[in-house]
């Protein structure tokens, strides 16, 4: 039987869609100085309008997965599920992309080991770009990547946060703290799915625990977002994001 649609799940997404848009529209005119062209804002809250989206969709993904996997999760239909609504376009997205950048000669291929194509198969070669790995990433961002690991993850998460959910919370929260004290590696902290496997586990926990908002708390929410961007907090942009 179906589960039920929450409208505030696809009401949060409509928005971190249009939030991911205008910070595509925005890409080309945010290096520059005064940033005349810029359309609506490039913050929110005072938080990078691309890390904003891209945190919701992330908390999102979370909540809906675990709003319809609660009771009852089929691996192997659960990885074929998710395998048709990625792979399939994402490949030939990827081909006509591909073959038509080169075509153009807009793209090249020179000193690109041969068997880096195995990120694209597996829709990782934007992420691994973000690490300085050579790919011929094409199509799509390193979202994708990410999304797939929280995806290969989701049945293990589901079953820690209904098994042992405070110990689950404890310890991503730890992972969190050490990674932003002690991480320096290549891959961005904004790509790295430890550093945003709270905003995906946050997600599974409302779901879980929250059956209502308290009208006081959203308002709350609002201010510290107001108050932030104007008197924005001198910390590391990703553990802004991840806190507000």
């Amino acid at each position: 039987m179906a589960k039920k649609r929450l409208f505030y799940l696809d009401f949060v997404r409509a928005i971190a869609v249009v939030l991911i848009l205008i910070t595509h529209f925005n890409v080309p005119w945010l290096p520059m100085p005064t940033r005349t062209a810029v359309v609506v804002t490039t913050t929110v809250g005072g938080i990078y309008i691309g890390d904003f989206g891209v945190s919701l969709f992330l908390i999102i993904s979370g909540a809906a997965l675990f709003y319809v996997y609660r009771a009852k999760c089929d691996v192997k239909k659960f990885f074929f599920k998710r395998f048709k609504s990625i792979y399939p376009m994402f490949w030939i997205a990827f081909i006509i992309g591909f073959v038509f950048r080169l075509a153009e000669k807009t793209t090249s291929i020179q000193g690109i080991p041969k068997s880096h194509i195995l990120y694209s198969v597996f829709g990782m070669d934007m992420l691994a770009s973000s690490s300085g790995i050579l790919t011929f990433a094409t199509v799509g961002e390193w979202f994708l990547g990410l999304i797939i690991f929280l995806y290969l993850c989701f049945p293990l998460l589901r079953w820690l946060v209904l098994r042992a959910p405070k110990a689950t919370a404890i310890v991503s929260i730890l992972i969190y703290v050490l990674l932003v004290l002690f991480y320096h590696g290549p891959i961005p902290d904004s790509c790295f799915i430890l550093f945003r496997l709270p905003e995906f586990l946050f997600g599974m926990y409302f779901i879980q625990y929250i059956k209502k908002v308290p009208p006081s708390l959203g308002l709350a929410t609002l201010v510290v977002l107001i108050l932030n961007e104007y008197f924005k907090i001198p910390i590391n942009s990703s553990v802004a994001t991840t806190l507000l």
